[in-house]
């Protein structure tokens, strides 16, 4: 710009030289045309400024997605295809999805339902969210179950099975249930209790223990503890989620009864590892929810429970209170987090036996470990119980029983903290 303009100034003092009984009026096109290149110059040590910065800053520079977002802002066709390409963080479909609702016309539910079997499974999403397509998904599995029972030939010993998961679905389609994930394949789910929203106070998350099986949700025990907790007598403000994702010790993921050939996982310290990886993993999904980022994160474990949840502490997820009913064991590089409150509650049971032993967990757990406060409540049989009651006291702190009524007013008031 700069030679043309010099080139056009030359050419036109040569002509009035030449030609001094014309006149012409070219002097305001080479004022504009001066400014013209001045602009152009204050741009160019803008941008070199600009990148320069960008340079200086290294991680905070903008990445592809910011870049990607920021274009399509205005078009939920690609919005829609980004949020849907399996290629996106936590974060990411976070901040998709926020765009996506405030888009003028979006429709929410449309999209929830139409790809329900994708949404409902994918960690970022606000939890309600994920609840409707979830309730939408149920629809089309219950279908499926209904026409599978109803090709068994009578006295199937599958029959009982799939008519408990029939019954179950009919409660998450009608809404009595709320599911924040649902694979039967991978035998994966979470239900949640409560209503994440502005009052929200704490989300726990309760991970039942050795056996538990699709089955155990569908027969409703392992809820016992999360309903007490979010129900009329619990804590005002709280929202839980009843966690298995994927094969647990001991499950039969076909018929949802035990498996005792399997077992020996609950005190398999890598299977433990790996299912503390997925369980941070959902933490990670769970808390991309606004209703839910900033609120007290609670933790509680039941037997091998225990160990999924500390586990996840170990691959980074963070509670303010860690609970053990009845904990199994931690990994050997487990550490207490300074931040974390930790609790231990149980009975004279089976499993404290075994630990006593060292047949658990290597002698790793939270009895024994200075990190817990542990409080040893008389179960069922006193101090002194039979096999069976060893048994039975294992089990009957994981419930709302009127026999765990101690348990249960400790639980509450380690939560209120």
């Amino acid at each position: 710009m700069e030679t043309a303009h010099t080139a056009v100034q030359s050419a036109t003092a040569s002509f009035q030289g030449s030609c001094s009984w014309t006149s012409i009026a070219i002097a305001p096109m080479l004022n504009g045309f001066s400014k013209l290149i001045d602009e152009n110059r204050r741009d160019e040590v803008w941008i070199a400024a600009v990148a320069d910065a960008f340079e200086k800053t290294g991680a905070w520079a903008l990445s592809d997605f910011r870049i990607t977002l920021a274009v399509a802002a205005d078009d939920p066709d690609t919005l829609r295809r980004l949020l849907l390409g399996g290629t996106l963080s936590v974060k990411q479909v976070a901040s998709v999805w926020e765009l996506l609702t405030a888009t003028p016309g979006f429709d929410a539910e449309k999209i929830l339902k139409k790809y329900a079997h994708v949404l409902g499974a994918l960690d970022g999403m606000p939890a309600l969210a994920r609840v409707t397509a979830n309730k939408y998904n149920a629809e089309q599995i219950l279908k499926t179950v209904e026409a599978e029972l109803a090709a068994l030939k009578p006295g199937d010993k599958n029959a009982p099975y799939l008519q408990k998961q029939i019954d179950y679905l009919t409660q998450v389609v009608s809404g009595e249930v709320q599911l924040y994930l649902y694979d039967h394949a991978a035998s994966r789910i979470v239900e949640m209790l409560g209503t994440p929203g502005p009052d929200t106070i704490r989300a726990i998350t309760y991970v039942p223990g050795t056996f538990t099986s699709l089955n155990s949700f569908y027969n409703g025990s392992v809820q016992e503890i999360a309903k007490f907790l979010t129900g009329k007598d619990g804590l005002s403000g709280s929202v839980a989620f009843v966690y298995k994702d994927g094969l647990f010790p001991g499950e039969n993921g076909q018929t949802g009864n035990a498996n005792m050939l399997r077992i020996t996982e609950a005190n398999d310290l890598e299977f433990g590892r790996l299912a503390g990886e997925q369980l941070a993993r959902f933490q990670a999904g769970m808390r991309a929810d606004p209703y839910l980022s900033g609120v007290k994160q609670m933790g509680a474990g039941h037997s091998w429970g225990l160990a999924n949840l500390t586990s996840s502490e170990v691959a980074g997820a963070r509670y303010n209170t860690v609970i053990s009913l009845a904990g199994a064991w931690m990994l050997p590089d487990w550490e207490p987090t300074a931040t974390t409150g930790y609790l231990d509650v149980s009975y004279e049971d089976i499993l404290t036996r075994a630990q006593r032993e060292g047949y658990v967990g290597e002698g790793r757990y939270p009895r024994r470990d200075p990190a817990f406060t542990s409080l040893v409540y008389p179960g069922y049989g006193e101090f002194d119980p039979s096999l069976g009651e060893l048994m039975d006291n294992h089990n009957l702190i994981a419930t709302a029983k009127d026999d765990n009524q101690d348990v249960l007013d400790t639980l509450k008031e380690a939560l209120e903290r």
